[in-house]
């Protein structure tokens, strides 16, 4: 059928009252169009009780000439459109699990990035199960979910929807699984599963116990289920996530026998896997992390991994430290992929292979050595032209060993006695290279939040702020001077809890307004939704602050 006969059938199939794409036992606009085609009738059960079809009733019975199909058809009639490209489908399903809240690889074009940006939890430093070399944290898409538009001075707590929003969610799921390939199911599958950690997640950070357990439960019933599936068999995407599952919920033994046995099902790979790769650094990772109390035993667990990667024979689980004979050739064996790596055009494989090579030679030599690694790979790759403007959606491989390498001094930092210096230096670097990545500007002001020297720190944002058009400078240059403001309020307040307005503190006050009119003064912060609802805080905020001056010095 061409584009304009499907429009045409768009309005008898929203007004027949079949369940629609995200409803239970919706079959999909294209059955309903070949029954449609054979002369078939469709089948309508329990019509009267969907909520859509009552209060549409009630609509057209208050206006009889309102309906609210008749609306939206001559809404949207016009604009409808066919997308034929597989890929272009598949896009635009994680979009709109995205919108829904579905934490997905959803990527947004720069130009519509700020203009959708309006999510307070880019400027949170939330820490949580941050590992050696990455962290766990949502995609950074800086879209809120809908349905959770939330205020400024309280960040989201939960995630996820209501009970009928969840049932939504699922049945999209569901729904969407028939829709696309092998490859494609497969990657849904993961996405579906990697939501339901991120509920985990955020029950773990709340404390919220009874929660976590019943929400631990869905979600391992859940990952079960999908690798049950004969797709999700071998896949070790799916396998990985369900370790990862199974280690947040304090499973470690069990998390280990996963890990072990996806690792198991590769045979010889070894290093020519990239995903193989993906899961070991998961894996060598959260052994570290969970070291605190046997450091010795956890550093030997994630040697034994590396190593065994880098051996590219069958893997046998942790037995005992190696001997030395065995991390001398996987060393060699690392160092041979990565000069084989950096001879081709960068990818997300020179990514995995640089930071299981850094992971391997922290733990074996120093961080002197890991930090040549990353050196090495950032020398050796340029950035391209176009590359260092790219918003956070799109990371570049070199963009994300970047921030890998100030991860990791920055976890090195937290376990002993290491200089500054490095750590400062390598974020200033790579924020004049991306100034558009809130990862490492989040990292930067809590960095440079335990300094003294706050002229410092306003002179280089400022001449980034200068030297690009992207609006993150302008956005955490206020967030921290507004954090500076309330340390300052607070110890003005002394014991009585009231901050002294006699003698108001104006200085932060003028530099706040000021960044906030050169940003609004730019197309892209007149645009930005977020930018909008930060400034409009501050001006009623700054008001209700000079009546507490008026009335303190009228008192005087």
């Amino acid at each position: 059928m061409t584009t304009k006969d499907q429009v045409e059938f768009f309005e008898p199939f929203w007004d027949s009252g079949e369940p629609r794409f995200g409803e239970k036992g919706a079959k999909g606009w294209s059955s309903w169009m070949r029954q449609q085609e054979r002369g078939g009738w469709v089948v309508i059960n329990n019509l009267g009780n969907n909520p859509l079809h009552l209060y549409q009733e009630k609509l057209e019975l208050l206006h009889p000439l309102c309906s609210l199909g008749l609306i939206l058809f001559d809404d949207i009639g016009s604009s409808m459109f066919k997308i034929s490209s597989a890929e272009l489908k598949f896009q635009i399903m994680l979009s709109f699990l995205q919108f829904l809240g579905v934490p997905c690889d959803s990527r947004l074009p720069r130009t519509s990035l700020y203009l959708f940006l309006d999510n307070t939890s880019i400027f949170d430093h939330n820490f949580f199960h941050e590992r050696l070399l990455t962290s766990y944290e949502l995609p950074l898409s800086g879209i809120s979910t809908i349905g959770h538009l939330d205020t400024m001075r309280r960040g989201r707590e939960e995630i996820g929807q209501c009970k009928e929003g969840e049932c939504f969610i699922q049945n999209i799921f569901q729904s969407a699984m028939s829709c696309f390939n092998l490859e494609e199911k497969m990657k849904l599958s993961v996405v579906w599963l990697q939501y339901e950690i991120a509920k985990v997640v955020r029950c773990l950070q709340g404390k919220h116990k009874k929660k976590l357990k019943s929400q631990g439960k869905r979600s391992k019933r859940l990952a079960k289920g999908l690798l049950k599936e004969t797709m999700n068999r071998n896949s070790l995407a799916l396998w990985k996530e369900y370790a990862l599952l199974e280690w947040l919920l304090g499973n470690t033994e069990e998390a280990r026998k996963v890990f072990d046995a996806a690792i198991g099902l590769t045979g010889n790979q070894g290093l020519k896997d990239r995903t193989l790769r993906s899961l070991c650094l998961l894996y060598a990772e959260l052994e570290v992390k969970t070291g605190a109390q046997s450091e010795h035993e956890a550093d030997s667990r994630a040697v034994h991994i590396l190593t065994s990667l880098a051996e590219s024979s069958p893997y046998v689980p942790f037995k005992g430290p190696l001997p030395a004979v065995s991390i001398l050739k996987a060393r060699k064996a690392y160092e041979r992929m990565l000069e084989d790596s950096l001879k081709l055009s960068a990818d997300s494989a020179l990514v995995t292979i640089t930071a299981c090579f850094a992971l391997f030679q922290y733990l074996t030599v120093g961080i002197d050595s890991a930090v040549a690694v990353f050196l090495q790979v950032s020398e050796s790759v340029a950035p391209s032209a176009g590359e260092c403007n790219k918003p956070q959606g799109w990371w570049s491989p070199l963009q994300a060993v970047t921030v890998m390498h100030t991860n990791l001094l920055k976890y090195h930092m937290k376990v002993s006695v290491y200089p500054r210096a490095p750590l400062r230096e390598a974020l200033m670097a790579a924020l004049h290279l991306y100034p558009n990545n809130f990862t490492l500007w989040r990292a930067f002001i809590q960095f440079e939040s335990k300094s003294h020297n706050v002229s410092k720190a306003r002179r280089f944002i400022d001449s980034v702020r200068r030297a690009t058009d992207a609006l993150e400078p302008y956005l955490f240059a206020i967030q921290a001077e507004e954090e500076r403001k309330k340390l300052v309020e607070s110890v003005q307040s002394g014991d009585t809890g009231h901050v002294h307005a006699v003698i108001p503190e104006t200085g932060l006050s003028n530099r706040i307004k000021a960044l906030f009119e050169r940003g609004l003064s730019t197309e892209q912060g007149s645009h930005c939704l977020l930018f909008w609802r930060m400034y409009l805080r501050f001006v009623v905020s700054y008001i209700l602050l000079c009546i507490e001056w008026d009335k303190s010095t009228t008192s005087c």
